[in-house]
């Protein structure tokens, strides 16, 4: 009778356990690290030509499936974030006919063979990787002044323009603001 407990006790171990979520995190499919891979491209073709940057995952020498694309910023920045166990091709192209994809006649370039970088380090390796598309564009609109993060918007240069014209002469704007002329 204590052995036939005894077994049904442990056929129900073997049963429920793996089900289990602290169980699963011992045994289970572990997610890799990931990484980062910055990219600046050059040159910006305007508000209404968006550039993309669509990163693959590249195998054996060639390109495979798409895992991920974003719109790049003003500025000319995109980030990735990527398992680091793998390597990806990138590539960049400016949608100037605004269809959403990448046709033949439209400005792209490429960079294969890539591993994404731990997010905890420092130095010249960690700087954007540089994407030159073909192409005249065109120059990048000037950056606006910024504050606690994030952008200043118009109304908010025009109340500080405002503010300015009633300081007395030498005193500065809080958080060393300078408002563009």
């Amino acid at each position: 009778m204590n052995r036939l407990l005894l077994l049904i006790c442990l056929l129900g171990l073997i049963v429920l356990l793996p089900g289990c979520s602290w169980i699963g995190g011992w045994f289970g499919k572990r997610t890799p690290s990931q990484g980062v891979l910055s990219f600046q491209v050059d040159p910006w073709f305007g508000p209404k030509a968006p550039v993309t940057v669509v990163a693959y995952r590249w195998k054996k020498g060639k390109r495979g499936d798409a895992v991920g694309s974003h719109k790049v910023s003003e500025d000319g920045s995109v980030n990735f974030v990527l398992p680091m166990d793998r390597r990806y091709s990138i590539t960049a192209y400016a949608d100037l006919n605004r269809n959403g994809r990448r046709d033949k006649t439209e400005p792209t370039a490429s960079v294969d063979n890539l591993q994404p970088l731990s997010p905890y380090g420092s130095g010249p390796a960690y700087q954007p990787l540089k994407i030159q598309l073909p192409g005249q564009g065109r120059p990048r609109p000037k950056s606006r002044p910024q504050a606690a993060g994030r952008s200043l918007t118009d109304e908010d240069l025009r109340r500080l323009k405002l503010l300015q014209e009633h300081l007395p002469a030498g005193v500065k704007l809080p958080g060393g603001l300078q408002l563009p002329e």
